[in-house]
């Protein structure tokens, strides 16, 4: 086998490894922005609850002054 194999067989192998380099890196950025995503719908969602809890006591202290 000649030299010129070798070194076409290290560049390639080096091109791929560089390939999925890049792209593990695109992959884990975009994990990372759907994380901050559903971190966001999260607070969203307790913040939601805890003011369907004031309404509801809210709502009940107005049926108590109406009787």
């Amino acid at each position: 086998m000649t030299t010129e194999f070798w070194i076409g067989l290290i560049l390639a192998v080096g091109a791929n490894i560089a390939t999925l380099a890049a792209t593990f890196g695109s992959f884990s950025a975009r994990l990372k922005a759907l994380e901050i995503k559903v971190d966001k719908h999260n607070n969203f969602v307790e913040r939601l609850t805890t003011l369907e809890v004031i309404k509801a006591e809210h709502e009940r202290r107005i049926q108590e002054l109406e009787n």
